[in-house]
């Protein structure tokens, strides 16, 4: 319809403009027929007609046809007006020209020659009419008549021939359209007012879920709708504005399911304006709305994960090639005590800079160009922040948006404390990788290496004081040391029960003080003598025993508590000095027994010969004369061979004793079994003690046996010998000679003695049973001035409690 109207106000344009011409033309000429006033009046009308089409849309829906009746009402005006005048020549020619124009102004815009027969009738009518009642003679009138019907009947037969084929050309145009409507993706209908839909394609069908058009062709189109008031109003739409696009509606399948779809329509009308159908088409989409949709969801997902996200993001976007930050997260501003507002607009470069002053690493290298070309994933750089300097890894990662940009997100994440433990890891390896090389090197001392360890642990800990310790009864004693302190130095010695690792020792386990006053040390002996802030100890153990403590200390507390790496740090030194100094004891003993072997080899060498040589030769005498004295002789001999190969065995047996073989050994019934043991001649025996004691009764046996036998070998036949308990063991001393200070170190040297009888193996085997148990032996004289043994460090005690 708009175009109808839009095609009629050309035409009454036109026509005020030829009739405006017309009037002027005869104003000036002066020309006889058909009055000025007459045709611009025409033209005042028409001109009028012309602007009243911009009127209100009521006026503008009937304008078209108000046209047309206007034309009729002006063309029988005239016809009246010229068969007054007696159809005058120029009045027939102006009829036939008007007549002529009014049947293809009412052909225009037309779909038949109906509107073209009711012109030419109309005028032929007229005509007759107004020459029937008119002063018009019967010939003219006649000739006048023909003339119109000649007019319309050669208009009415191009006019035919002209539709025809526009018909044809139409019904091409048609088949052109309906092949293509038949192979697009989108559902194409048309329905008509009264009947609904009439023709529709397969891809309509298949969108609506129906097997066949013709299933479409059957139905109600409202069912087509999820709402049917939708469809009214798209139908009140059309009549109104003759057009609309892409409305998104939801539609109902066939089977009750719903789908989104854009419907775009147009409305087809008659001659008269009168609706005549609706063509439509429709698009699926879905499957649009779906990613739509997922998109939106994706794009909500992002936003919350941007604000809520515990780690710094910057997001960026491009301008102009340059990647422009656009907004910042609530972490960010936080972490980097910033402004968002500040922020915002400036280089995405500047995100890289590891200071106000300083270049970042990658700001160096262009990043904006880099990033958008997804080339820069990550780097570490350090950042100031308002908590102080902190290492980070910047991750960079974009996506494209809707309209092909793309959007750029930096991530801070905050990677301080993985760096601190690859730097504590890189100084952990690199300590371990020292302490192996000083524990590892050939031909250092056991000190040396003490002492290295000890400088090695103080740098790693980070403490000033480094020392071992020795604990024996009750006592500590500092062995090696490294750092100055008026208090811990070599040899320095005190209480172990005011010292730090007493609580090492008791609890048998590693003890680290962080901060001894708040770790309420501040009332402990410990702390008073020697004042430190920070301890961390471990025991030296040896044979299941205590020896000492491996510890590390400083007069300042430490501002972080002691690290599981650092306390096996401290573990590892500790094991290694227990293992160390067992390896060196067990060393030690072994060199004794080596000694000790030479010496047994020595003795048989040499005490063997003589007794042997003495044997042979009276055995050689014996055979010459067969005196039975040399029999004695060589019995004699024999007997002392005896000894020594006894001795020789007590010592190889006499070393290292299990625990398991010490038991509680009473002395006293022991004492008088071993005096009975001896040959003492007249010697006399005092027994004063009562001690029980924890070894191994076999040995102990042997132990008094030779301390007996030896009393009553250098003291005389009428020796007598006392036995009487000390605190930790007991004594064994005699009224003889006694021992001169100068020899009292070689009388327990293997094949050592004073008397040409002895084997010179009996304190030496004294002295192995004593090392044996654990004891210690010392030698001096006694109150009446003969041989003392002293005893010590048994278990007299536990024997007791055991006894």
């Amino acid at each position: 319809m708009q175009w109808q109207v839009q095609l009629y106000r050309l035409l009454t344009l036109l026509g005020a403009s030829l009739l405006s011409l017309f009037g002027v033309s005869k104003i000036l000429v002066l020309e006889a027929g058909v009055p000025a006033w007459g045709l611009l009046g025409a033209a005042g009308l028409l001109a009028g007609l012309f602007g009243v089409s911009y009127g209100p849309g009521w006026i503008r829906r009937h304008y078209v046809a108000g046209l047309k009746g206007t034309l009729y009402l002006m063309m029988g005006g005239f016809i009246i007006y010229a068969a007054w005048n007696r159809f005058g020549g120029s009045y027939v020619g102006a009829l036939l020209l008007a007549h002529a124009l009014l049947t293809l102004i009412m052909w225009a815009g037309a779909q038949s020659t109906r509107p073209v027969l009711r012109s030419a009738g109309f005028g032929v009518l007229v005509t007759l009419a107004a020459a029937v009642v008119g002063p018009v003679p019967p010939g003219r009138a006649l000739v006048v008549i023909l003339s119109v019907g000649t007019v319309a009947a050669v208009e009415w037969v191009i006019i035919r021939a002209f539709l025809s084929y526009r018909w044809q050309l139409r019904g091409h145009r048609q088949g052109q359209l309906r092949s293509i409507t038949e192979n697009v993706s989108d559902g194409i209908y048309r329905s008509v007012p009264g009947e609904g839909i009439v023709y529709a394609n397969h891809a309509f069908a298949e969108m609506f879920g129906y097997e066949c058009v013709e299933e479409i062709l059957q139905i109600d189109p409202d069912v087509l709708y999820h709402d049917p008031k939708e469809r009214e109003q798209r139908i009140e739409d059309l009549r109104t504005q003759q057009t609309f696009d892409e409305h998104e509606i939801e539609f109902r399948r066939k089977d009750g399911t719903t789908f989104t779809g854009l419907l775009s329509g147009t409305v087809v009308r008659g001659p008269e304006g009168e609706v005549k159908c609706f063509d439509g088409a429709v698009t699926d989409i879905t499957e649009q709305k779906e990613a739509k949709r997922a998109l939106q969801a994706e794009r909500d997902r992002y936003e919350t994960l941007f604000e809520n996200l515990p780690t710094p993001v910057a997001r960026s976007t491009a301008e102009g090639g340059k990647a422009r930050i656009a907004d910042v997260n609530q972490a960010f501003e936080a972490v980097f005590n910033a402004d968002a507002s500040a922020i915002e607009g400036r280089d995405l470069s500047t995100l890289f800079a590891s200071g106000p002053d300083e270049e970042g690493p990658l700001k160096r290298r262009n990043p904006d160009a880099r990033m958008l070309e997804k080339k820069i994933q990550r780097a570490e750089m350090r950042r100031q922040t308002a908590d102080g300097q902190r290492d980070f890894r910047l991750q960079v990662t974009s996506r494209m948006q809707e309209d092909g940009t793309p959007e750029v997100y930096t991530i801070y994440t905050d990677i301080t404390a993985q760096k601190e433990a690859e730097r504590t890891l890189r100084e952990e390896q690199t300590a371990l990788r020292r302490m192996y090389r000083i524990t590892a090197k050939k031909g250092m001392s056991f000190g040396s290496k003490i002492r290295r360890l000890l400088a090695l642990g103080r740098e790693y800990l980070g403490l000033s004081y480094g020392f071992l310790t020795r604990i024996s009864e009750g006592e500590q004693e500092i062995m090696h040391v490294s750092g100055s302190h008026e208090l811990l130095h070599q040899g320095a010695t005190c209480p172990l029960s005011e010292a730090y690792c007493q609580k090492t020792v008791e609890q048998e386990s590693l003890v680290s003080i962080q901060d001894a006053p708040s770790e309420g040390w501040a009332e402990d002996p410990a702390y008073h003598r020697f004042d430190l802030g920070s301890y961390i100890g471990a025991q030296v153990r040896l044979e299941e025993k205590t020896y000492g403590t491996f510890c590390f200390a400083s007069d300042q507390a430490r501002s972080v508590p002691f690290s599981e790496r650092e306390k096996t740090f401290v573990e590892l030194m500790a094991q290694w000095t227990s293992y160390e100094i067992e390896q060196r004891r067990d060393k030690e003993r072994l060199q004794r027994q080596n000694e000790r072997l030479d010496s047994f080899a020595s003795v048989l060498s040499h005490d063997l010969r003589n007794p042997l040589h003495t044997a042979v030769m009276n055995l050689d005498l014996a055979r010459e004369s067969d005196d039975p004295v040399h029999l004695t002789d060589i019995g004699y001999a024999l007997d002392r061979m005896s000894r020594i190969i006894q001795d020789v065995l007590t010592l190889t047996r006499s070393g290292d004793i299990d625990p398991e073989e010490l038991s509680p050994v009473h002395l006293p019934p022991l004492v008088q079994a071993s005096w009975s043991q001896v040959d003492t001649a007249q010697a006399t025996l005092q027994d004063e003690t009562d001690a029980m004691v924890r070894a191994d009764k076999r040995r102990l046996q042997r132990l008094l046996e030779n301390l007996f036998r030896n009393a009553v070998e250098h003291g005389g036949k009428e020796a007598t010998v006392r036995v009487g308990d000390l605190p930790t063991g007991f004594f064994v001393e005699d009224n003889g000679p006694g021992i001169p200070a100068d020899r009292r170190e070689k009388v327990f040297d293997e094949g050592y003695s004073s008397s040409h009888d002895g084997t010179g193996l009996g304190l030496s085997i004294v002295e192995t049973i004593v090392d044996g148990h654990g004891w210690t032996l010392s030698v001096t004289n006694g109150p009446a001035g003969g041989a003392r043994f002293e005893i010590e460090g048994a278990d007299v005690a536990e024997a007791e409690s055991s006894h």
